[in-house]
């Protein structure tokens, strides 16, 4: 069995600019503040609806059952049968961590020593321009010394949960060849 890494959609964090990053953050701190100190409890949904408004939220990038298999940890069920999210409004805030430039991203990426296995959807979601994308995986390839392979496969950024069967054989074969 190898030991590596394996990154199904994301290869690494997208760089950002620091200042407008930090505003950003910021402001959606005070909005996430005022909404906790009002202390509503949170909405409630009968199941069809929960698995409904996940899947419309998604924008339809994954497929109803990959929503439930999502629900099972992201929802919780109440006494009185109905539903809520269980996610603390907190985690949506991002942090300064993770916010490095082009430049950082590309020297971090070329001291990758391990086997790397990337998978991406296509169109899958891009964050930031796919050139970019490439360019990070084609650095590790070309200063890695250990295997790295970069695959494309059919789908959106769930492409893991929709279609299993084309994820399964490429992680098998690179764990265990």
């Amino acid at each position: 069995m190898v030991d590596g890494y394996i990154a199904i959609d994301a290869l690494r964090p997208i760089p950002r600019e620091p200042v407008k990053s930090l505003r950003s953050a910021t402001e959606i701190l005070f909005k996430v503040e005022e909404k906790l100190s009002k202390r509503l409890p949170p909405p409630a949904y009968a199941y069809d609806e929960i698995v409904e408004r996940s899947y419309l939220g998604r924008k339809k990038s994954i497929c109803v059952d990959g929503v439930k298999l999502l629900l099972k940890r992201g929802a919780t069920q109440r006494p009185d049968g109905l539903y809520s999210f269980n996610h603390d409004l907190r985690v949506t805030i991002p942090t300064g961590m993770g916010r490095f430039s082009s430049g950082q991203t590309l020297a971090i990426g070329a001291n990758i020593g391990c086997p790397v296995c990337v998978i991406k959807g296509e169109p899958g979601d891009d964050y930031e321009p796919r050139e970019n994308f490439l360019e990070v995986v084609e650095n590790i390839r070309k200063r890695s010394n250990k295997k790295v392979e970069f695959h494309l496969v059919p789908g959106t950024h769930h492409f893991h949960l929709n279609t299993p069967e084309l994820v399964a054989p490429i992680i098998n074969k690179f764990l265990w060849e």
